[in-house]
């Protein structure tokens, strides 16, 4: 990927570029100039936001190579320094240059040089997720594997980088020279389900430091990324020896294959791709990972991990998990733990190496599956939040009332959609035991008139707005203005789920009251919409909810 920056550097075409954004302007660069510039650099930028989560973990595992940090104090001096050390990382890119040479011919960059032309690779389609080819799931392309087009040697590296980050368990293919069919079965990528978290800054140096969570390289010497192993990748079970080697784990054996074009610039066109390292089953991903949050499986066998990762679902926008991302959830039948780096920059804040009034975002990166190699879809969605917002205790109260509250509002939009529909099914008027109509014809109604979905659309710029209130009652010095700031914030939501509920309901119903019959279910669905909110707002002030402390 990268070359050594130099006078008049430019960028071989046998190494590849990340696209990165600074002010408005897009362009590209090597990885050893990412580094160097990263003060400079607004963010690394991608069509994919998996080719996004995917090149932050490669670069995070180079500086955690280097620089550790070992403790909060290292941290903060880095921090405090405003850019990368440049001597290390010279000294490193000098050491390993070759290496990151993606034509290599005997280590070629995240590849195995064991694979040949012998052994019949494939269009480049299979590469990028998000291509059309063979049976796999069209999310933005239409082409055919007989259209494939071939791509340049950065785009190959960049897409070559997510694919290992992010690969599905199935069938990919084997070494025609040297294996059989039943050697072409591979094992998901240990964080390719998982939720990638990543706290941005308002420059690619702040964002790498806020994810660089603590790390000794004294202490993990067999810790090693894969351009620092063998030439010829591996395959079969094992487990990580730490964050760096997962951060550049090598979930399959590739090897691309080029062509010049007219012009003598190289094209990418083809790939093979074999199954390569996966991990056991009952490897515990708490260990090394820092970038994901997970939650105790308590049905979990045996021969299972207890710890699972967060999944990005299609039917619940990432804000509804922001508690247990950033916090952590300690209940009953409720255990989550939040990501690494989230408690690492907590701890800065505790050692005063960051201010707590600190602003950034969580941006959370991934996909949502279904069954083996079926991506249904890819998600990037960003919350404002302050590094005080990690550890204050009262901060990590109103969020999960909040969160709680907006459930419980729910709950009772929901259950009065379903009386709606009853009503509305009931043979007749009258209410008596063999005039009840069916419930699952009852619940397929209601679910259709989509008001739970209105309703938790509508609330997602409502909620940035109040986690950016959270932050900045975090720059109050005195305790009781913070408090009435942040009273302030939590009454203002309250209200704006409120109306978003009985908004929701009303767009609901429009097309039943139309005749006498959906006239009354309209009325009788709406008194009891607005009990049940009335119910959720007695709770919220007597019950044992955080919020029903404030002062």
């Amino acid at each position: 990927c990268p070359s050594l920056r130099r006078p008049n550097w430019r960028l071989p075409s046998s190494f590849c570029a990340v696209l990165v954004r600074s002010a408005t302007v897009e362009y590209s660069v090597g990885l050893a100039e990412v580094l160097a510039s990263s003060q400079e650099i607004s963010e690394i930028t991608d069509e994919s936001p998996l080719v996004v989560a995917s090149l932050h973990r490669l670069l995070l595992a180079i500086l955690h190579r280097n620089l550790g940090p070992p403790d909060t104090e290292t941290w903060g001096r880095l921090w405090r320094q405003g850019c990368l050390p440049a001597a290390v990382l010279d000294t490193y890119w000098t050491k390993w240059e070759s290496n990151f040479d993606l034509l290599h011919d005997t280590h070629p960059f995240y590849q195995s040089a064991a694979i040949t032309e012998s052994d019949e690779p494939r269009t480049m389609s299979i590469l990028e997720f998000h291509r059309a080819s063979g049976n796999n799931a069209t999310l933005v392309d239409h082409t055919t594997d007989g259209q494939s087009r071939p791509i340049t040697a950065p785009e190959a590296a960049r897409a070559l980088v997510a694919y290992q980050t992010f690969a599905l368990c199935g069938n990919v293919g084997y070494l025609t020279s040297c294996e059989e069919s039943r050697d072409k079965s591979a094992k998901d990528a240990p964080s390719a389900r998982g939720a990638v978290c990543l706290l941005r800054g308002t420059s690619l140096f702040q964002t790498l430091m806020l994810n660089l969570a603590e790390y000794d390289p004294a202490a993990h010497s067999k810790d090693l990324p894969c351009w620092e192993r063998a030439a010829s990748q591996g395959s079969g079970q094992r487990a990580p020896d730490g964050r760096v080697d997962l951060f550049t784990w090598q979930s399959r054996r590739c090897r691309l294959f080029c062509s010049k074009c007219s012009d003598g610039s190289i094209q990418v066109d083809r790939v093979k791709i074999v199954p390569g390292f996966y991990v056991p089953p009952n490897w515990d991903p708490l260990r090394d990972e820092s970038l994901q949050s997970f939650f105790l499986n308590p049905k979990a066998k045996p021969e299972q991990p207890p710890w699972s990762q967060y999944r990005i679902t299609p039917e619940k926008a990432v804000w509804r998990d922001s508690d247990a991302i950033l916090h952590g959830v300690a209940e009953e039948k409720r255990v989550r733990r939040p990501t690494l780096a989230s408690r690492w920059i907590a701890q800065t804040v505790a050692d005063k190496e960051l201010a707590q009034d600190f602003t950034c975002s969580l941006e959370v990166l991934g996909i949502a599956t279904r069954g083996d190699q079926k991506i249904l879809l890819w998600r990037r969605e960003r919350l404002p939040v302050s590094a005080g917002l990690l550890r204050d205790q009262r901060c990590k109260e109103l969020l999960r009332s909040a969160l709680k509250h907006a459930d419980d509002t729910c709950f009772a939009l929901t259950t009065a959609a379903e009386r709606l529909a009853a009503e509305i099914l009931s043979p007749a008027l009258d209410e008596s035991a063999s005039n009840k109509p069916d419930p699952t014809r009852v619940k397929e109604l209601a679910r259709g008139f989509g008001a739970e979905s209105q309703y938790w659309s509508s609330l997602t710029t409502a909620f940035a707005e109040f986690l950016e209130c959270l932050g900045k009652s975090q720059r109050l010095i005195d305790e009781d203005a913070r408090d009435i700031a942040n009273n302030a914030g939590f009454e203002a939501w309250k209200r704006y789920i409120r109306t978003s509920a009985l908004d929701a309901f009303t767009r609901a119903a429009s097309g039943v009251t139309q005749n006498v019959r959906g006239l009354r279910a309209h009325a009788i669905a709406e008194t009891e919409l607005r009990r049940r909110l009335a119910a959720v707002a007695r709770k919220l002030l007597g019950g044992d909810d955080a919020a029903g402390k404030m002062r």
